[in-house]
């Protein structure tokens, strides 16, 4: 799903666990779990999840979830997703694909005076 006039991005991650193939699988594809092991269990605060709306259970082709999060650790910028799975076959594959828009809080224009001393 790429956005008009957006660019698409590809993520893949790879990590080692000692847990079962299928326990990673139900982990992932369950999506109420992003919120905890994605936003309050994230390493970094200047890039979570801070909120998810997605089915309840394993999530199967076709799902779609959204979700929003932290992209700044001032909270000045926060990206709202759309995504969809695209893959589910457990225990070996879940994939999604992503619409995201990113939203930044501006502070107001300031003024600049200038002063200009002769002497």
């Amino acid at each position: 799903m790429t956005p008009r006039g957006g660019a698409t991005v590809r993520f893949h991650a790879t990590a080692t666990t000692t847990a079962r193939p299928d326990q990673v699988y139900e982990l992932i594809a369950n999506l109420s779990t992003h919120l905890r092991w994605a936003g309050e269990q994230a390493p970094r605060k200047d890039f979570r999840l801070l909120t998810l709306e997605a089915p309840a259970g394993l999530s199967t082709v076709g799902a779609e979830f959204r979700s929003t999060g932290a992209a700044s650790a001032n909270g000045k910028e926060i990206f709202h997703d759309h995504s969809t799975v695209t893959e589910a076959l457990p225990p070996t594959a879940f994939a999604f694909e992503t619409a995201s828009r990113l939203a930044r809080t501006h502070r107001r224009a300031g003024r600049l005076a200038s002063c200009t001393v002769t002497g």
